[in-house]
């Protein structure tokens, strides 16, 4: 079967947001970059085996020890080259649905030391995975239903599959039966034989998300559908029996006894008495730290995976009134504005948490060493000083010497809000949004003073510098090139828009000699390379579109990185008229923001620090960046 070519999106509502999730690959054969070290990532899935709960938590397989519940305790982690979707546990093998991936297989017999033993690329995305004896069943997206030979681990093999008509996102086996939650609808697909057969299906509101079956009932988490149990005693006539849409929106269930526990995202876990699967009847409710993106139940517990907040541990006992046990919080917050490196530390800016800083001296296990509270929509360096784009607050510059007590030694006021930063000399250009293009003279951290600003630029998300030429990446009034050579006075030297302004708005830009490289949101955006040498006539050498809307761009040697909501792609720009793609990383979800030192790929994400290293073959590429490259 075909590899998907294409990122598809499932929307799963967050309150009153749409969460995406990433479907696949965005472009065959491309992903050749190796994840080296991550720090953070949503946790998304959770099984617990005796004193043992099983995490997914970006791209890594966390095992906490749960002997006592009021505190877990990590005690092991493996690493994974994409994020963990789904997992389950039999006897000393962990079998972890891990994306665009597949099915990787994991020796777990000494939990402080889980070791690869074997994986298995499949067609679509892994979602989820459950065993049942010698095979491994996938939910692969639109890959449907894939059957694993697992009966010798280290070397598992596809040994069936079936196509479901829509894409498979979770499945539940019983027998000789496999239920599969299949977007809009339930397949109970009959797999005793070699080749899978479809014995019965029932059309369902909402996406199914999960399934889970129980005493004769299989209950499917259909995220706006809510919860929805389907009598399922005759396979091949299975019929709704009641929606329970109280829950709100269900992205995991699990049922217990008379009891269902649902995971709803914001909507935190519910607990749902379907003693009378006709009439369910909501019990009791816990509003989780973040969103509550799965759920198991052992006994008189429940271990939620918090997309944001990693593991909670819920005392259930009492179903009327759940209670917070113990947590395993994620070490970094969602970092989804960019990243900046300098020696061996890393600063990542945050709309939620400031300015977050990470010790990278040892890329395989980045650390977090201190933060800075606030909003930071960008950040640029110089020694040990950080000036933070900090929106509504303006520039703040962040003494980081110390970065664990990193301390505010100057600020200026912004008139629109700082979304974008870039140091030139000793002045600070400052991307305002609304407010235009603002130049800072940062001499004296301590007392920066306003020395000239460009309020025509009305839209300035980021900017540039060379010499004593800005430019600005303004939205929909495209490239601007502004002369600073007064700064007291800047004046408009040209602009460039392009043909699909309307629909593909700038967003960042770094210069390189006469070489401006730009990136443009929207599906007819993508990387840009313009001619800037004659200021007043910008002509356009080259574009390249991306798999998903691109948001930041850095330039090394002859390499561009650019980074979008799928991934971070890198492309040959050794002939600005024809840039060509020639490595990219398309498994997660959330990237925004990117910085090359060497064979070394930093990029910040929503889900955390993420180092990549670059192939050998490009290594060779000429590398450092050039001293106006934004991050």
């Amino acid at each position: 079967m075909e590899r998907e070519r294409a990122r598809l999106l499932v929307c799963i509502v967050l309150g009153g947001f749409i969460l995406p999730f990433s479907l696949g690959n965005a472009v065959a054969g491309q992903k050749n970059i190796r994840l080296v070290g991550q720090l953070g990532g949503h946790c998304a899935a959770i099984c617990v085996e005796g004193n043992y709960a099983y995490a997914g938590e970006g791209p890594n397989l966390t095992i906490l020890d749960v002997s006592t519940p009021s505190s877990p305790k990590r005690i092991g982690r493996l690493l994974l080259q994409g994020e963990v979707k789904g997992i389950v546990v039999s006897g000393d093998l962990a079998y972890v649905a891990n994306g665009g991936n597949g099915l990787q297989i994991v020796d777990v017999r000494n939990p402080s030391r889980p070791a690869l033993v074997g994986s298995c690329e499949t067609p679509g995305f892994a979602w989820w995975v459950a065993v049942s004896e010698r095979r491994a069943y996938v939910a692969s997206g639109i890959g449907g239903l894939q059957i694993v030979d697992i009966s010798r681990p280290s070397s598992p093999a596809i040994c069936g599959f079936y196509k479901t008509p829509g894409r498979s996102f979770g499945l539940c086996v019983s027998g000789s039966l496999v239920y599969v939650a299949d977007e809009s609808s339930l397949q109970i697909l009959d797999v005793s034989r070699s080749s899978p057969t479809c014995v019965g299906s029932v059309p369902t509101s909402g996406s199914a998300y999960r399934v889970c079956v129980s005493g004769g009932m299989a209950f499917v988490a259909a995220n706006r559908g809510g919860l929805q149990i389907i009598d399922v005693r005759d396979p091949s006539r299975p019929s709704l029996r009641s929606v329970c849409d109280a829950v709100g929106s269900a992205g995991d269930v699990c049922v217990l006894g008379p009891l269902a526990y649902a995971a709803c995202w914001d909507g935190g876990v519910q607990i749902v008495d379907v003693s009378n699967p006709s009439r369910p009847n909501l019990r009791g409710a816990f509003r989780t730290l973040g969103y509550a993106a799965a759920v198991y139940v052992s006994g008189a517990l429940a271990y939620v995976a918090d997309w944001r907040r990693g593991v909670q541990i819920l005392d259930v006992s009492d179903p009327s009134r759940p209670a917070l046990l113990g947590c395993y919080d994620n070490p970094m917050p969602p970092m989804d504005l960019g990243v900046r490196v300098s020696g061996h530390t890393a600063y990542l800016p945050s709309r939620e948490a400031g300015l977050q800083i990470v010790d990278v001296s040892l890329p395989s296990s980045p650390t977090l060493r201190g933060s800075w509270p606030g909003k930071a929509n960008d950040v640029d360096v110089s020694g040990t000083l950080a000036y933070v784009a900090a929106g509504a607050y303006g520039l703040q510059i962040v003494d980081a010497g110390q970065p664990s007590r990193p301390r505010l030694v100057g600020t200026y006021p912004a008139r629109g809000e700082a979304l974008g930063v870039r140091l030139s000399g000793k002045s600070a250009y400052v991307a305002e949004g609304n407010g235009g293009l603002r130049i800072i003279d940062v001499s004296r951290p301590s007392s920066p003073t306003l020395r000239g600003e460009y309020p025509a630029a009305e839209s300035a998300q980021s900017v540039a510098v060379v010499d004593k030429t800005a430019y600005v990446a303004a939205r929909y009034q495209g490239l601007l090139i502004v002369d600073v050579s007064d700064p007291s006075s800047p004046t408009l030297r040209g602009s460039y828009k392009g043909e699909n302004i309307s629909r593909s708005p700038f967003q960042d830009v770094c210069v390189r000699g006469n070489l401006a490289y730009a990136v443009c949101e929207g599906r007819n955006g993508g990387l840009m390379i313009i001619d800037v040498g004659n200021p007043l006539r910008p002509r356009p050498l080259g574009s390249l579109k991306m798999p998903g809307e691109a948001n930041r761009v850095y330039l090394s040697g002859d390499l561009a990185y650019v980074t979008d909501w799928f991934g971070v792609q890198v492309v040959d720009v050794s002939n600005p008229g024809s840039p060509t793609l020639c490595a990219s990383y398309s498994d997660a979800s959330g990237f925004s923001g990117v910085h090359a030192i060497g064979n070394l790929v930093y990029v910040g994400s929503d889900s955390g620090l993420w180092v990549f290293e670059l192939p050998d073959g490009l290594v060779g590429k000429p590398s450092g960046a050039p001293a106006n490259a934004r991050q």
